[in-house]
């Protein structure tokens, strides 16, 4: 039996995708994951020799994807092993690094003295409900090099995601992920 890959999946969706194009920036909304409603996805150009629209797309598609994932990973749900496809191994390591320091925090969460990224995914630990897209923002810097911002919730309670996607040869992986 065969299973869709992210990648396949976005290049389903976009293809089936009517974007509202403007001056530097296009903007669709596409349904991503567990989301009840289209997300709304805003990519905006600020280089001379632009990424096209299908492509960028795509990538913002998988990052909003891929950002669902590293929440629940550090969140503790669910293994990292998946993450190595689209993730430099470096920022993996990193996030199951802390996802142990969180765990290892659960018990003072509600301490002052506690970090405040640890109290905040301390409170999303024990938080049954999974992550959903609410909005994407994607900024193409070249060819090459995209930023994503990626807003979610979980139950009630906001989070995000920050990500650097690089072109390496052929295909795209996050090479800076960074949640709060």
């Amino acid at each position: 039996m065969h299973s869709e890959t992210s990648w396949e999946s976005a290049r389903r969706v976009v293809d089936a995708t009517t974007c509202l194009i403007g001056d530097g920036y296009i903007e669709a909304h596409l349904p991503i994951g567990l989301s009840p409603q289209p997300v709304p996805i805003r990519v905006s150009y600020v280089s001379e020799e632009d990424l096209d629209i299908d492509e960028s797309l795509r990538v913002s598609y998988v990052a909003a994807s891929i950002a669902t994932l590293v929440i629940d990973v550090v969140r503790g749900r669910l293994s990292p092993d998946g993450l190595h496809r689209f993730i430099e191994g470096s920022y993996v390591t990193k996030l199951v690094s802390l996802s142990s320091l969180i765990a290892e925090c659960q018990p003072y969460i509600s301490s002052k003295k506690t970090s405040w990224l640890c109290r905040r995914m301390g409170k999303l630990r024990g938080v049954e409900a999974p992550p959903v897209s609410r909005r994407v923002r994607s900024i193409v810097k070249s060819r090459d090099i995209m930023d994503i911002n990626v807003s979610m919730m979980v139950d009630v309670r906001r989070c995000w995601s920050s990500m650097k996607w690089e072109r390496q040869g052929s295909r795209w992986m996050c090479t800076l992920c960074d949640i709060g």
